[in-house]
C-alpha cells in the first residue's frame, strides 16, 4: 500500500476510534468532517479545504479542531500556498500534545522529498523530533537528511546519517553507494572502494563506479591503471562524463610524460562548466610544447593572460622558450620579463632574468635600458657565474644605446679606464657633447682620451675635435694649433675628418685675419676636390682672402670658379668679381659686370649694394646723369635702403656742381628732415647753407634752420671730442669705457655718433652677459630709422629673444631682418628661426613655408636641414597632411639621432601600423627600443602601439603583457598610461568572450 494512503487510513481510523462517543453528526459517513476527509483523500484539495475551513468555526472540541488544523496544513503543503509554513507553525504551537504534531512536518518532509525540492524537505524534516519515529521512520528520517546533505556537498555529514543505514534492508544498498561516493568526494579511497564494490553487481549503480573507480587511480597516482578503467567506459560515454573521462586519461598520460598520447583526450576536455582554467590551458600547450609542436604550445599557452601563480610562471618560462626555438625572440624577451618577476620558483625566476638581460642586450629593449636590467641581475645574485660576461655586455649595452657617460662611469669603477672601450666611449661622449653644444665639457672628454688612451685613431680624432670645440668658442688660436697638430699626423688621412681639416683651418685663419695661411688652406682643400658644396664655399672664401690682402686678379680668378658653380652665393662670387674691378682701376669693366649682375640676380639681396657701387662708379667717371638714374633706381626700388642718406647727399651734390641748386636743396633737406642730427645730416646742413649764402639769402637760410634746434645749438667739435675720448676707451677694452660711453649719451642723447655709441655699449654688455641691458640699446638703434648699425642691432635682438624662448617677441625682428640685411648668413639665420618661431606659435602654415624656404636654400647647413625636416613631419601631421608627414618622417628615421630619431621612428611603426603591417610596425619599434631605450617617452607610446599590433596578430599574451609593463614602468607619462589601461581592458573584456567556449 502506498505511503500517503496508509498515512491517511491511519489518521481516519484512529478519528473514528477516538470519537465514538461524538454527536451522530461527526461518526456517521455522510457528516462534514468525512466529507471533507474523503475530499483530501481524492486529492481535492481546494474543495477539502473549503470545508474544513467551514468546520473549524462550528467545532469547539479541541481534539477535533487540531485534526482539521493538521488536514488544513497539509493541504497547503501539497498546494504551495504561502501560507503553508505559517500553518504548520500555528498547528505545533496551538496543538503541542496532539498526537500527529511530529507527523506534519514527516508528511511535508515526504511531500518536497518525492517532489524533489531537496532544499524544503531538509528545512521540514529537521523540525522532526526522531526520537518520535517508528524505525522504519527513523530509517526513512536518516536516508533524507543525509541525501539532503550530500546534495550540499556536506559528505561528512550525509556519511554520519547513511553509515546509520548501511545494514537497513529497505535503505542499505543505497546507503552503501552514497556512503562510499561521500568518502571518495572526501579523498578517503580504500573505503568508498570498499562500498562501491558492495554495490557494483547492482544495475543501478554500476555504470558510474568505472568513473569514480579512474578518478581514484588518477588522485591515488597510479596512472596506468586509471587509463585502463577510464577507457573501459570511455567511448560510450556522453556529455559531460565524457569530458571528465577525457581529463582523467588525458592527465594520466601527461604524468607519464607520454605527451603525444596525452594531447588528443586533453583537447577532448570541455572544462569545468564549459570554461578552461590556466592548468588546463597549460597541460595542453607543455604536451605540445614537448612533441616540437611549438606553434600550437604558443597558442594554448598565450591563453593564459592572468596568471600570477607557480603554473603560470612555470607556462611563461617554456613559452619563452618557445619563442626561442621559433625565432620570435622579442616575444620571448617579454615572457622571460614576466617570469622574472615571479618568485614561486625562484630558479626559474634567475634564469629567466639572466635570459631577459641578454635578449634585451641582443634585440634593444622596449621595456627599460637593457643596462639597467643587466645591473640587477648582477646586483640580485653577486655570485652569478655569468658576471664577467655580463659585465662586458653591462658596458657594449651602454654603447649600443649611447649611454656613454655610464660606460665611462662603470669602466672608471672597475678600473679600466686605459682600454680601447674607454676611450671609445670617451670620444663619443665628446661627440655627444658637441652636439649638444656643450664645446668645453666636450673637450674635458677629448682631452681624457689624448692623456688616458694608447689607441692612435680616437687620439687622432680627438685631436680634430678638440681644434673644432675651440673654433666654436673662438678660440682661434688654439683650434689652428689643434687643426696642425691633426694635419701633421698623415697615417690617417683616409678618415673622413681629415679631408675637412685644411678647410677647418682655413677658416680658423680666416677669423684670424691671417688672409695669407687661410687663402694658403683653402687652397689646399680645393686640390683635394671635395663635394660641391664645399668647394663652392672654398673659392669664394678664397676669393674673400685675396680680396681681404689687396690681391685682386687672384681674388677674381677665385669668384669666377665660384659664379661657374651657379646656384646659392653664385651672387655674391658675380658683386665681389666687379668690386675686384674697381680696386685695379678698371672701372669700365666694373661697370659691365655690376650691370651684368643686375640682369642675372634682379632678385638678389646684394641688389641695392651693386646700384650703390654703380651710381658710384659712374660719378667717379663724370658720367653723372647714369649716376643719379642708378641713384634714383634704388631710392625707388629700395626707399629704406641703408644707402638712402648717402645716396640723397650724393645727388645733392651732382645737382649742386651742375647748378641746380633747388634740386640740390630738396636732396640735402630730404637728408635732414628723415635722419636728423647725425653726420649726414649736418654735412647737408653745411650744403645747403653754403647753397643759400651763395644766393644772397642768409635771412632765408636762419629761418629754415630755425626749425631744427639742433641745427642752432649743435657744437659738432665738443660733441666729436667727448666721442672720440669715449671710443678710445672702448677699443682699449679699459674698464670705465661704459662710463665713458653713458656719460655721452647724457651730455649728447642726440648727439651725432648716438648710434654708434648705443651699439657699442650694446656689444659691451653683451661681453659681460649682461644681456637685458645690451638689449636696451639694440632696441634703441632698431627703433630709429634706417641706419649703419640697424641690421646688427635686429639680428642681435632676434637672438636675445630666441635664446630665451620669446619665440613671439623674436619674430618681427626675424623678418625684419629677412627683409633688411644683404648678407646670405643673415637671411638664413632669419628663415631657419622663422620656421622655429612660426612651429612654437602654433602658426603651423607659416612654419611650412618657411621650413621650405630653409630646404630650399643652398647655404642651410646639416642642423637647419634637420631641423626643417622634424617641422615639416610635425606640423604637417597636425595639419592632417599624413602624406608629407610619412616622407618627412621616414626622411628623419635614417638620419637623425637621439630624440628624434625616436620620434620618427615611433611615427615610421604608427603609419605601418595604419596600413596593416603589424609585422614591419613591430619591427620598427624593436629598432627604436634597441637604439634609443632611454628615450622613454617614445619607448612608451611604441610600446602601446606594439600591442596594439602584437593583438591584431591575435596574440593576446605579449598584447596584455606589454601594456601591464606600460601601466607599471611609464607612470610619469598619465595620458599614455591612461591609454594602456583602456586597451588591456578591452582586450581582456574580449578575450573573456573567446573564453567562454573553449577552443580545440
Amino acid at each position: 500500500m502506498n505511503y500517503k494512503w496508509l498515512f491517511v487510513y491511519l489518521i481516519f481510523f484512529s478519528i473514528f476510534q477516538f470519537y465514538g462517543q461524538a454527536s451522530d453528526q461527526f461518526y456517521n459517513p455522510d457528516t462534514k468532517f468525512l466529507k471533507a476527509v474523503n475530499l483530501y483523500t481524492d486529492q481535492s484539495y481546494k474543495a477539502a479545504e473549503y470545508e474544513f475551513q467551514k468546520l473549524k468555526e462550528d467545532i469547539t472540541d479541541h481534539q477535533l479542531l487540531g485534526d482539521i488544523y493538521f488536514y488544513l496544513a497539509s493541504i497547503a503543503v501539497r498546494t504551495d500556498a504561502n501560507n503553508a509554513d505559517e500553518l504548520l507553525q500555528y498547528f505545533t504551537q496551538h496543538f503541542p500534545t496532539h498526537p500527529k504534531r511530529t507527523l506534519v512536518y514527516f508528511d511535508a518532509a515526504d511531500y518536497y522529498f518525492s517532489n524533489k525540492d531537496l532544499k524544503k524537505a531538509q528545512e521540514y524534516i529537521l523540525q522532526v523530533d526522531p526520537g518520535e519515529l517508528s524505525p522504519s521512520e527513523y530509517d526513512k528520517y536518516n536516508f533524507y537528511l543525509g541525501y539532503t546533505y550530500l546534495k550540499q556537498n556536506d559528505y561528512k555529514k550525509a556519511a554520519r546519517l547513511f553509515e546509520k543505514l548501511l545494514n537497513s534492508d529497505k535503505y542499505g544498498k543505497q546507503a552503501k553507494y552514497y556512503y562510499a561516493y561521500a568518502a571518495y568526494k572526501q579523498d578517503d579511497f580504500a573505503k568508498a572502494q570498499k562500498y562501491f564494490d558492495m554495490v557494483a553487481d547492482d544495475a543501478n549503480f554500476s555504470i558510474k563506479l568505472p568513473y569514480y573507480k579512474a578518478d581514484m587511480l588518477f588522485k591515488l597516482q597510479q596512472f596506468e591503471k586509471a587509463i585502463d578503467e577510464a577507457k573501459k567506459i570511455y567511448d560510450k560515454a556522453r556529455g559531460n562524463e565524457k569530458s571528465q573521462l577525457a581529463k582523467i586519461i588525458g592527465e594520466s598520460y601527461f604524468n607519464l610524460e607520454q605527451y603525444d598520447k596525452a594531447i588528443p583526450y586533453l583537447k577532448a576536455y570541455k572544462g569545468h562548466k564549459g570554461r578552461w582554467n590556466n592548468i588546463d590551458y597549460y597541460q595542453l600547450g607543455y604536451a605540445y610544447y614537448k612533441t616540437g609542436d611549438y606553434d600550437k604550445a604558443i597558442d594554448y599557452f598565450n591563453k593564459i593572460i592572468n596568471g600570477n601563480d607557480a603554473v603560470a610562471q612555470n607556462a611563461y618560462y617554456h613559452l619563452a622558450d618557445a619563442y626561442l626555438a621559433t625565432n620570435q625572440k622579442m616575444k620571448a624577451l617579454n615572457a622571460f620579463k614576466k617570469v622574472s618577476e615571479m618568485s614561486f620558483d625562484p630558479k626559474m625566476q634567475e634564469d629567466a632574468l639572466y635570459n631577459y638581460a641578454k635578449l634585451g642586450y641582443e634585440l634593444g629593449n622596449p621595456f627599460e635600458n637593457s643596462s639597467e636590467v643587466i645591473m640587477r641581475y648582477l646586483k640580485k645574485y653577486p655570485d652569478t657565474p655569468y658576471r664577467q660576461e655580463l659585465e662586458d655586455l653591462l658596458v657594449n649595452s651602454y654603447l649600443t644605446s649611447n649611454n656613454y657617460e655610464a660606460a665611462m662611469k662603470l669602466l672608471e669603477k672597475n678600473q679600466q679606464t686605459n682600454t680601447e672601450t674607454y676611450q671609445k666611449a670617451a670620444y663619443y661622449r665628446g661627440l655627444e657633447l658637441m652636439n649638444e653644444g656643450k664645446y668645453q665639457e666636450a673637450k674635458k672628454m677629448f682631452d681624457k682620451v689624448l692623456t688616458q688612451g694608447f689607441e692612435p685613431k680616437y687620439r687622432q680624432l680627438s685631436k680634430y675635435w678638440k681644434a673644432e670645440a675651440d673654433y666654436r668658442l673662438h678660440n682661434y688660436e688654439a683650434a689652428k694649433n689643434g687643426f696642425e697638430d691633426f694635419l701633421s699626423n698623415n697615417d690617417y688621412d683616409f678618415l673622413k675628418e681629415s679631408k675637412l681639416a685644411n678647410y677647418n683651418l682655413a677658416y680658423t685663419y680666416f677669423k684670424l685675419k691671417d688672409y695669407q695661411n687661410a687663402a694658403k688652406y683653402f687652397d689646399k682643400f680645393i686640390q683635394t676636390q671635395p663635394d660641391t658644396k664645399f668647394l663652392k664655399d672654398s673659392y669664394l672664401r678664397l676669393g674673400d682672402s685675396r680680396f681681404a690682402s689687396k690681391q685682386y686678379w687672384p681674388a677674381m680668378e677665385a669668384y669666377n670658379k665660384a659664379m661657374t658653380m651657379k646656384g646659392a652665393d653664385a651672387d655674391y662670387a658675380h658683386y665681389q668679381k666687379a668690386i675686384s674691378y674697381g680696386f685695379v682701376g678698371k672701372n669700365t669693366k666694373k661697370i659691365d659686370e655690376l650691370n651684368s649682375f643686375l640682369q642675372k640676380f634682379p632678385s638678389s639681396k646684394l641688389v641695392p649694394d651693386a646700384l650703390y657701387q654703380l651710381g658710384s662708379t659712374y660719378l667717379v667717371l663724370n658720367r653723372e646723369q647714369n649716376a643719379l638714374q642708378t641713384f634714383d633706381r634704388l631710392l625707388n626700388k629700395y626707399p629704406n635702403s641703408k644707402y638712402l642718406p648717402v645716396v640723397l647727399l650724393k645727388e645733392g651734390l651732382i645737382y649742386y656742381n651742375k647748378g641746380q641748386n633747388d634740386l640740390a636743396l630738396n636732396k640735402f633737406k630730404q637728408v635732414v628732415d628723415k635722419f636728423p642730427n647725425t653726420p649726414m645730416a649736418h654735412q647737408a646742413v653745411e650744403n645747403i647753407k653754403n647753397i643759400y649764402i651763395e644766393e644772397g639769402k642768409a635771412d632765408a637760410y636762419a629761418n629754415w634752420a630755425k626749425k631744427y634746434p639742433w641745427i642752432a645749438v649743435s657744437n659738432t667739435e665738443l660733441d666729436d671730442a667727448v666721442f672720440a675720448s669715449a671710443e678710445e676707451k672702448y677699443f682699449s677694452q679699459a674698464p670705465d669705457a661704459v662710463t665713458e660711453l653713458e656719460k655721452y649719451l647724457q651730455q649728447y642723447p642726440d648727439g651725432l655718433h648716438r648710434f654708434k655709441a648705443h651699439y657699442y655699449l650694446a656689444q659691451l654688455y653683451k661681453n659681460k652677459g649682461k644681456k637685458g641691458k645690451a638689449a636696451q640699446h639694440y632696441e634703441y638703434i632698431a627703433s630709429q630709422p634706417q641706419n649703419d648699425y640697424t641690421v646688427e642691432a635686429v639680428r642681435n635682438l632676434a637672438d636675445f629673444y630666441l635664446q630665451n624662448n620669446q619665440w613671439q617677441k623674436a619674430i618681427p625682428y626675424l623678418e625684419r631682418l629677412e627683409m633688411a640685411s644683404n648678407s646670405p648668413d643673415d637671411l638664413i639665420f632669419a628663415q631657419s628661426n622663422l620656421m622655429k618661431a612660426y612651429y612654437n606659435t602654433k602658426q603651423l602654415n607659416s612654419a611650412i613655408d618657411y621650413a621650405q624656404k630653409v630646404l630650399n636654400n643652398a647655404k642651410s647647413n646639416k642642423q637647419m636641414t634637420h631641423d626643417a625636416e622634424v617641422i615639416l613631419a610635425r606640423a604637417s601631421l597636425a595639419n592632417g597632411d599624413e602624406t608629407k608627414a610619412r616622407f618627412y618622417y621616414d626622411k628623419l628615421s635614417k638620419n637623425a639621432s637621439g630624440k628624434i630619431a625616436a620620434e620618427a621612428l615611433y611615427y615610421v611603426a604608427y603609419f605601418q601600423n595604419k596600413d596593416g603591417q603589424y609585422e614591419a610596425s613591430n619591427k620598427t619599434i624593436a629598432k627604436l627600443t634597441k637604439k634609443y631605450a632611454n628615450q622613454k617617452y617614445w619607448a612608451a607610446k611604441a610600446l602601446v602601439l606594439m600591442a596594439k599590433n602584437t593583438y591584431a596578430k591575435g596574440d593576446a599574451f605579449n598584447a596584455s603583457y606589454i601594456l601591464e609593463s606600460v601601466i607599471k614602468n611609464f607612470k610619469q607619462y598619465p595620458d599614455i598610461v591612461q591609454e594602456a589601461q583602456d586597451l588591456l581592458k578591452n582586450i581582456k573584456e574580449r578575450e573573456a568572450r573567446k573564453n567562454e567556449d573553449v577552443k580545440n
